[in-house]
């Protein structure tokens, strides 16, 4: 297989009150690449699969950042870069699967990476396991090692920041299958991962802020390490039931924590630390014209940073007290949408009309907080309200 992608930004933002320029991001992502995979049956039990991957990039940046006072009451001055990150990735994949015995499936494997941004080589062996106890209960298990190449938008920062190792995860996944009937599955799964080698701010640095670099999309760094460490554990717990009588649902839950340790060593919340999610879909068929559909999700709260009252009304701008960074939460978000669906059938298309209905019940979910400069306090930014929406979809 063959591919092109290409991807352009444009963004500026302007000061209401001075009505300068803030912020001036232009940058131009576009890629090639080519993808071989080959698939072998060596006999019924055993088969063989093996490939390639082929990637060039060209990336250019050109940003302008006005000076300001950042998140942990630094003055940062302004900040402007306008250069390219360009660079190819290649890798070569292979997985052996075997069926010793009848209700026994083993996947073994590997994949070497290389790319020219740092000039790393990479391993990272993979393993998988199935086994059906009996006709209902199936175990599974799951480990691997996985790389990835930094953010090119970090890349683009400094030349330094190229030599940095690629970031590696440790993968672990336990988990059960359990037929409750025909028509219903249970799935529980347990997962573990272990981040290595993640970009980390030096223990001395004029920046402060505490946040994971990886979560940190559109800050600008001048120097970063290596040798940072972070970790993602949970349990999920999955009820699905397939369609059969005109109804079919599914019901998941997610336990989870991700954390990581700052450039002070200290162990703190990701951003999307949420901690639980949990979402129940289902819909109802009364024949093959109408069909009628719901969600509804609820997600602990994302960790938030106190601000600083004192701080911020000193230099009229949100600063954070970066010792209780993510020390505290968001309101939990929750939501309902509703959906409903008239399908048409032609000789040789189909045309299907649907109305859905975002939010149900209004609700004013937080998005985040802020530092109003006019009132000088800290105030909320929500999701959508209520909201409508309806299309038309062509089938052939």
């Amino acid at each position: 297989s063959l591919s092109y992608s290409t991807y352009s930004l444009d963004q500026e933002l302007t000061d209401i009150f001075t009505e300068d320029t803030s912020v001036d991001f232009e940058t131009d992502e576009r890629s090639v690449v080519l993808r071989s995979v080959t698939y072998l049956k060596l006999n019924d039990q055993n088969s063989l699969e093996f490939g390639t991957d082929l990637k060039t990039e060209i990336n250019s940046f050109d940003y302008f950042i006005a000076s300001e006072t950042n998140l942990a009451g630094q003055l940062r001055p302004d900040f402007t870069r306008n250069d390219e990150a360009n660079g190819s990735l290649a890798s070569a994949f292979i997985s052996y699967t075997t069926q010793p015995i009848s209700n026994l499936n083993l996947t073994v494997g590997g994949r070497v990476n290389y790319n020219t941004y740092n000039d790393d080589v990479t391993f990272g062996p993979r393993a998988q396991i199935r086994y059906q106890a009996t006709p209902r209960l199936t175990f599974n298990g799951a480990a691997g090692i996985y790389h990835q190449t930094l953010p090119r938008f970090l890349i683009s920062q400094n030349t330094d920041i190229t030599n940095l190792r690629s970031t590696r995860a440790n993968h672990y996944i336990a988990g059960l299958e359990y037929l409750l009937s025909r028509d219903t599955k249970l799935t529980v799964e347990f997962f573990e991962k272990q981040y290595f080698n993640t970009p980390i701010l030096p223990a001395v640095n004029n920046i402060g802020d505490r946040g994971f670099i990886l979560d940190s999309f559109g800050q600008f760094f001048n120097t970063l390490e290596d040798d940072g460490r972070a970790y993602a554990r949970g349990v999920e717990l999955l009820i699905q039931k397939k369609l059969a009588v005109n109804f079919y649902g599914l019901i998941s839950g997610s336990y989870f924590r991700t954390r990581y340790r700052d450039f002070t060593d200290v162990l703190r919340n990701r951003n999307f630390d949420n901690q639980f999610l949990i979402s129940v879909i289902g819909g109802y068929r009364p024949n093959n014209i109408w069909e009628l559909s719901f969600r509804w999700s609820i997600i602990g709260g994302r960790p938030s940073t106190p601000t600083n009252i004192f701080a911020s009304q000193a230099v009229n701008s949100q600063v954070l007290d970066q010792t209780q960074f993510n020390t505290e939460r968001l309101p939990a978000y929750h939501a309902l949408f509703t959906r409903v669906d008239r399908r048409f059938f032609f000789n040789r298309t189909n045309m299907v009309l649907f109305l859905e209905v975002w939010n149900v019940y209004n609700r004013s979910n937080v998005l985040n907080e802020f530092w109003n400069v006019v009132d000088q306090r800290v105030d909320e930014t929500t999701q959508f309200n209520l909201l409508p929406v309806t299309g038309i979809k062509f089938e052939f």
